[in-house]
This record gives C-alpha cells, sequence and structure tokens, in this order.
C-alpha cells in the first residue's frame, strides 16, 4: 500500500522512513531463511552423505584412472613394479631437490636495499585484532575443508565468542614461529604433464591441502 502512495508521490517522511525499516527488516528475514536452508542441506549432508549423479561419479573415476602412474621407463625399460618405481621416484626428486656442493653465491659486491626504521617496525609489529577481523572477513564464507569442519561464515558469525581463541593462536605463533601439525595439512601428487607419460620428469608435482 505504502509503495502505491509512494509512486504518487504523497508520502510522507514517517512512511518513508517505515518502507526503508520494512525493506530492511526483509532482507534480515531473507538472510535467515537461506542460513537456515544451507545448515539444513548441511544436516542432511552428514546424515545422508553425497547425492551426487552417476556423471559425477564416473568424471571423479576417470580422472582417478588419467592420473594414476601405471609404470615408468628407467634406462630404456618398461617398469611397473611397485617397488622399482618407488625408488626411482624417489631418487629422482631427492637428486632434483639436493643442495649441490659446488653451487655457492657470492653476494659480496651486492648493495642491498635496507628498510628505514619506521618500515621496519611497521612490518615487524604484532598482528592487530583489527588486521585479524580484516583477513577472516576476506576469505570466502562458504567453503569448509571436510564435512565436519567449520566455514568462514560461522567464524564470522560467531566472532564475538571465538576471536579471543584466534587471536591467542596468532600470536602463539608470532611468539614460537610454530604451527601445530595438521593445522595446515597437504599431499604432494603428481599431475601427468601430458598425455600417456613414460618418464617421471613428465610429471610435475602438485601440492593438495586437506585442511585449513
Amino acid at each position: 500500500m505504502l509503495d502505491l502512495v509512494d509512486e504518487a508521490n504523497d508520502l510522507g517522511e514517517e512512511d518513508k522512513g517505515n518502507i526503508i525499516q520494512f525493506v530492511t527488516d526483509l532482507k534480515d528475514i531473507n538472510c535467515k531463511i537461506e542460513s537456515l536452508l544451507r545448515q539444513k542441506a548441511r544436516i542432511n549432508w552428514i546424515k545422508l552423505g553425497d547425492s551426487n549423479t552417476k556423471f559425477y561419479h564416473s568424471s571423479i573415476t576417470r580422472r582417478r584412472i588419467l592420473n594414476q602412474i601405471k609404470g615408468v621407463e628407467v634406462d630404456g625399460v618398461w617398469k611397473e613394479d611397485i617397488e622399482v618405481v618407488r625408488t626411482f621416484a624417489r631418487s629422482l626428486f631427492e637428486k632434483r631437490f639436493s643442495k649441490l656442493a659446488h653451487f655457492k653465491v657470492r653476494l659480496g659486491n651486492v648493495d642491498f636495499q635496507a628498510l628505514m626504521e619506521e618500515e621496519n617496525a611497521r612490518v615487524t609489529a604484532r598482528i592487530s585484532k583489527e588486521e585479524i577481523r580484516e583477513a577472516v572477513w576476506q576469505c570466502e564464507g562458504l567453503k569448509s575443508p571436510n564435512r565436519d569442519g567449520f566455514n568462514f561464515n560461522f567464524i564470522k558469525g560467531n566472532w564475538e565468542t571465538i576471536n579471543e581463541d584466534i587471536q591467542q593462536a596468532i600470536q602463539s605463533f608470532e611468539d614460537t614461529g610454530n604451527i601445530p601439525k595438521g593445522c595446515n595439512c597437504s599431499f604432494i601428487v603428481l599431475v601427468p604433464k601430458i598425455k600417456d607419460p613414460t618418464y617421471l620428469e613428465e610429471y610435475e608435482l602438485a601440492y593438495l591441502k586437506s585442511r585449513l
């Protein structure tokens, strides 16, 4: 009704304020309904598991087959024995990532730029509560590392309750330089660079994060 009166330009200041309040309340209700539906979906996900389509599972299976290492060519001979492939892969990457004894960098004549005292103080200063909150709010809200994980919408919604714990964890890292094992796990996998690779050099290393 107020909309019709507004179209005729007959609304007073009080009625205009009521419209703004109604629109704000409607947006809040829609957000709450959307949040409730997401939580119900997550509950069903936990209870019933995924109801992914046959196409999804067939795509995953096909990708797994394509990325599977069936064997490698070692000194011109094709090897499929798991232990042989494992040993050869380990020696190859140990050699690739080992330090070269004869390789030395001399930096005596390099003129490095130095930070000013103010810049150094700003870089080495403790991370503030505002910076932590800003970093959290810049993260995608709906992503979760696994079914039991808490996404950033949960963290944002309960920030007043858990922000002290998060700040203590970050301050502990600043003081000790250590991150608890499992906080940011990752797996190393070999991904084919080309179709049907035969040499280990034709694979590239990839790091997959399991949880944050």
